[in-house]
């Protein structure tokens, strides 16, 4: 009988083992965080705490693409050139147009914008304006 009551916490410790090796999986970024439970702080960007870990959501801050007209709408090129402006068909944007011509088109008129506008890359720019028409 001494050999069973010896033997009964053992078993009962082993058949607790597999509850106690339980491990929650790590957690690396901002996304695993809040799967593991954890609250999100109302931030901009929001932000996530898991023990003493913070973790920031990334935010994609990509501009989005400017739409190319496609066939199917106005020869907007065709209207730029004949208006005497240069077309750019890669920001879809028509250069020194007047602002009634590029209302007309349907487009927004800028008196102002930047000589650089479309160079994200540019590390100097003059300080010109620049009449564009936006599509």
């Amino acid at each position: 009988m001494k050999r069973v009551l010896l033997l009964l916490p053992i078993l009962v410790l082993s058949a607790c083992q597999p509850i106690l090796k339980q491990v929650t999986p790590p957690v690396t970024n901002f996304e695993e965080c809040i799967a593991a439970g954890n609250p999100v702080m109302e931030s901009y960007p929001r932000q996530c705490r898991h023990g003493d870990q913070t973790f920031t959501e990334e935010i994609d801050v990509t501009p989005p693409v400017p739409t190319i007209p496609t066939d199917e709408g106005p020869d907007l090129k065709g209207n730029c050139e004949s208006a005497e402006g240069t077309w750019l068909p890669d920001s879809s944007e028509c250069e020194y147009i007047s602002k009634d011509k590029c209302e007309e088109l349907g487009g927004t008129f800028n008196e102002c914008a930047s000589a650089c506008r479309n160079d994200p890359e540019a590390e100097i720019c003059t300080m010109q304006c620049v009449q564009v028409c936006q599509f």
